[in-house]
């Protein structure tokens, strides 16, 4: 008899956690969208539990693990002056919450990548990041999103008179260029073409170029973006100073 009631007792526990067909079999007492099977309790979303380093809580309420290799896929866009186009699936943390987008990127002409086998070895570049174990879902901020936490956080602990110049720098130059884009968007040949186009003295031009390098290096730190957007820029010559014998050979020759 008590064998039975046993029995009988666990077959009852076993239909209470298991909840609708919809539930969620791997967590007791959550709903399959995180509801508390207890009348009256509050919802939770699975976000509430993400932890900052990226990783996915799935409806199970267990860490998964990341997706399966991606080999994206590339087309050709215009008749004109075609060019190659690559797409592919990326993690991105935005409101504390890990969302899966899709990513396109133009990867060249159909000049510089004649055949399709090319252009896919060209996107292979592209998803080494993404396609690396030690992957993680990075957060997602427009530059003038994170140029603002950016001054909140760091730019503070500088001297008055570097925040006064630095913020000139973001306010006039670079939120107006960059503002708009993506952090992971920004890269050398942006930054490039900032520093190509920028109407200003060359001394201004290269304290400019050294507020992005400031921010980059704190985006990188932050997990923003794992690429290096300000390596290889060109500055222009007129911004390299003169040395001391170039000085005294122009003296000598005016004499």
């Amino acid at each position: 008899m008590c064998s039975d009631r046993l029995a009988l007792a666990l077959d009852a526990q076993k239909i209470a956690t298991a909840g609708s067909p919809g539930d969620d079999l791997g967590s007791p007492g959550l709903a399959g969208h995180g509801q508390s099977l207890d009348s009256g309790a509050s919802y939770r979303t699975n976000c509430d539990t993400l932890r900052i380093e990226g990783q996915r809580i799935g409806e199970q309420g267990g860490n998964l693990a990341r997706r399966r290799f991606q080999k994206g896929r590339v087309f050709l866009r215009g008749k004109k002056n075609p060019v190659w186009v690559g797409r592919w699936r990326e993690d991105v943390i935005e409101d504390g919450c890990i969302r899966r987008i899709e990513r396109s990127e133009v990867l060249g002409e159909k000049s510089d990548f004649p055949t399709k086998r090319l252009a896919l070895r060209e996107l292979e570049k592209r998803l080494a990041v993404v396609n690396d174990p030690r992957y993680r879902a990075r957060p997602t901020a427009r530059f003038a999103e994170f140029a603002a936490r950016w001054e909140s956080l760091v730019l503070v602990q500088h001297k008055p008179s570097t925040q006064v110049t630095i913020r000139s720098h973001l306010r006039k130059h670079l939120i107006p260029f960059f503002g708009r884009w993506q952090m992971r968007e920004v890269g050398p040949e942006e930054v490039q073409r900032f520093v190509s186009g920028v109407k200003v003295s060359g001394k201004t031009a290269k304290n400019l170029f050294a507020t992005i390098q400031m921010l980059w290096k704190s985006a990188r730190v932050w997990g923003y973006v794992a690429h290096d957007a300000v390596s290889g820029v060109v500055l222009p010559k007129s911004l390299f100073c003169p040395s001391k014998n170039d000085k005294q050979k122009r003296r000598g020759r005016g004499r």
